[in-house]
């Protein structure tokens, strides 16, 4: 069934349809999947639908706004039409195509954000009084002065059983007695005292602590209904992937990113794109005259919406608690805290395996083996695991160089942590190299490979220079005893460079 904001060219003229299709301009992007660079053309009729289109437009804001020729399954040739930012003061008007993403902040996200860099800051301040700096000595120092009074108080019991059994009068003993419970309620009574202001200060930290959980959680449902999730299952790419350090202002509201996603969306075949000024001109917008797609929020998705690629995501192990899957680069291992970053492994895989609990991630350029439980006991059984140093992980990687040893093990800190990581050089000509990570540090890999064998991994554009079509980083090989049912997992993946 046909979107109702398709409109039949037919219907839209009201004759039969013009049957220029002269190309007056084209718009190229890059797919990202496979490297093509992908067009679609400016022609003659588009032109003509969005004269026609001028003709029913009131004079208000100015601003861009554009039609879209497109072809559904049934051959029919049709027209959307769309606005760039808001309408009026919306986004959506009926009939008019709405955004592909809503990226800009809704009142609950910007008042939630306000209130955790507030919750942040009082966490941190509490952390560094020095109540709470001495907390374990003060804790600790009461706890040897109870033993202390433990054991004076249990020789005295003993002295007094012994001094009882050789005939002195019990009103004497019970004297005696009545003194020691005496000396053991002071000592409670300083005790709690004591520890008052800190058992205050940890039930404040606990308190600011779930409020934070809670209304972090509340954001991200917020931000994962917004991001609809469901859109971007079958996208080979992420806006992450696109914009990794998040995309620029007003990104998903103009004209061709919106008319683009939205036939994708509905599986109609983009023929011809046409953008125009209207309202006032202005120093560089004249009014009625076209215009390509912006460079800065428009051409990076182009190749993408235009490709007609899927991306896959395959699972090689499952069980009733975990499962295994092969990660393709590009995409977040979990969803992010913001709007632009929630597409992930576990948004695109919970409608076909359900609940997934996070156990370790890899980062969004490397591709690779992932673990997934399937439920909280064996998440808090694996992340044990990996605690611990019991799961063995095996990567590969194509370097810019070669190391000055064919073998050998880094052990330098990352951040102030122990890091340690064994490399072997498998060939020389492909600079290819196994490495495995004994500990888990953030970009640990990358790090070693770039710092401490100067030899910075090929597509690495953080620690390296970036060049090529990816981070040639692949997790290849992971082996665990399952947490839950004993059995020892060897599993590996195919290296795709």
């Amino acid at each position: 069934m046909l979107p109702e904001e398709f409109v039949p060219l037919t219907k839209f003229f009201n004759h039969d349809v013009p049957a220029d299709h002269a190309v007056r301009a084209n718009f190229q992007g890059v797919c990202p999947s496979t490297g093509r660079i992908l067009s679609i053309p400016r022609t003659t009729l588009a032109e003509m639908a969005a004269q026609r289109l001028m003709e029913t437009l009131p004079d208000g804001e100015p601003k861009m706004f554009g039609v879209l020729l497109v072809r559904a399954k049934s051959g029919e040739l049709g027209l959307l039409r769309a606005f760039s930012g808001k309408l009026d003061g919306s986004f959506h008007h009926p009939g008019w195509v709405p955004p592909m993403l809503e990226l800009r902040p809704s009142e609950l996200e910007i008042s939630t954000k306000r209130r955790l860099a507030v919750l942040k800051q009082q966490l941190q301040d509490l952390g560094r009084t020095e109540l709470y700096r001495n907390r374990q000595s003060l804790r600790k120092d009461w706890e040897r002065r109870g033993l202390a009074l433990e054991d004076r108080l249990k020789t005295r019991k003993r002295e007094r059983d012994k001094r009882r059994a050789a005939g002195v009068p019990e009103a004497e003993l019970a004297s005696l007695s009545k003194h020691d419970s005496r000396e053991k309620r002071e000592f409670k009574r300083e005790k709690s005292a004591a520890l008052e202001p800190l058992d205050r200060l940890e039930e404040q930290i606990t308190a600011l602590k779930s409020e934070r959980k809670s209304i972090s959680r509340t954001l991200q449902r917020e931000l994962h209904d917004r991001f609809e999730a469901e859109l971007w299952n079958e996208m080979p790419w992420s806006l992450a992937s696109l914009f990794p350090s998040g995309p620029p202002t007003g990104t998903g509201e103009c004209c061709a990113p919106k008319l683009l996603h939205f036939a994708r969306r509905h599986r109609l075949q983009p023929i011809a794109l046409a953008e125009f000024w209207w309202g006032e001109s202005t120093d560089i917008r004249q009014r009625g005259e076209f215009y390509p797609p912006c460079e800065e929020r428009c051409q990076p998705l182009l190749g993408p919406l235009l490709s007609n690629a899927t991306l896959t995501i395959p699972v090689v192990y499952h069980d009733a608690h975990l499962l295994v899957l092969d990660k393709p680069p590009g995409l977040l291992t979990v969803p992010g805290r913001q709007t632009w970053n929630q597409d992930s492994v576990i948004r695109r895989l919970q409608g076909r395996w359900g609940a997934l609990f996070p156990v370790h991630r890899l980062d969004m350029e490397t591709s690779g083996l992932v673990i997934m439980a399937r439920d909280s006991e064996s998440q808090g059984g694996i992340q044990k695991l990996f605690s611990q140093r019991r799961v063995e992980k095996s990567y590969q990687a194509l370097l810019t160089d070669l190391p000055a040893s064919p073998e050998g093990r880094i052990a330098r800190p990352i951040q102030g942590k122990d890091a340690v990581t064994d490399y072997r050089l498998l060939d020389e000509r492909e600079r290819r190299v196994e490495l495995r990570p004994l500990t888990g540090r953030t970009h640990q890999l990358r790090v070693h490979c770039a710092r401490d064998l100067m030899c910075p991994i090929q597509g690495d554009r953080v620690h390296g220079d970036g060049a090529g079509p990816r981070l040639m980083l692949h997790a290849r090989r992971l082996e665990l005893q399952h947490p839950l049912t004993g059995k020892r997992l060897q599993i590996e993946s195919v290296v795709p460079f």
